[in-house]
């Protein structure tokens, strides 16, 4: 090797070079190893984050599942307080209408979205389908969350422990709709979709023929 005209590198340059490019290289080797554990570290936390999301979506499922109450579930009457303070007594009988409860929370922003959609079920079905909400809260919280959103149907608030268990009060939104004996007919948990709507629409104007031929 040259490094100036007529000059040769020496021996101990030639050493001193040797041992910079041997450092340079293990340097090199060091820096795409380490990137290639953070490669391999990224890829593993995707793939870790991957499989939590999947198993917090099977338990928001299952989750889902376990709020939604059967078909042929007995449900027990019950008295509840409207918010002017009257009691509501719901008895169930072969002869009575079915019914159609929809559960709502102050702390439930989507259940107040989702109740014109219930006002609007109501406006047309109310004459054959009784339609009530029922309030996980007290009066107070539930007349300040009607203020806000206004419902067109009976709202039951202050109800028993009995009625909370029975009717799974904690899983809201939640739809319902029970026929006249107080057994379930189909129940719908989470948000309020717009196939939800549809399918509660066909389920309450089935009911219409039977009603008004009675």
């Amino acid at each position: 090797m040259v490094t100036a005209p007529g000059r040769r590198m020496s021996t101990y340059s030639r050493k001193v070079l040797k041992h910079a490019l041997l450092a340079a290289i293990v340097a090199n080797a060091a820096v795409l190893g380490y990137l290639g554990g953070r490669r391999n570290a990224l890829v593993a936390t995707r793939f870790t984050l991957e499989a939590q999301g999947a198993r917090i979506r099977m338990l928001e499922t299952r989750l889902a599942q376990l709020a939604v109450l059967p078909p042929g579930a007995p449900l027990p009457g019950f008295a509840g307080v409207v918010p002017d303070g009257l009691f509501h007594q719901i008895i169930y009988s072969p002869a009575a209408r079915p019914r159609v409860f929809y559960y709502l929370s102050a702390i439930c922003p989507s259940c107040g979205e989702k109740l014109p959609v219930l006002n609007r079920l109501h406006h047309a079905y109310g004459q054959v389908v009784e339609f009530f909400a029922l309030s996980t809260n007290d009066r107070e919280d539930t007349e300040q969350y009607l203020s806000l959103h206004p419902c067109s149907f009976p709202v039951l608030h202050s109800l028993t422990a009995e009625v909370w268990e029975r009717y799974r009060l904690d899983h809201y939104p939640q739809v319902v709709l029970v026929n006249g004996s107080g057994e379930v007919v189909r129940s719908w948990s989470g948000m309020l979709t717009e196939a939800t709507e549809i399918a509660l629409s066909s389920r309450l104007a089935a009911l219409r023929p039977q009603q008004v031929d009675r």
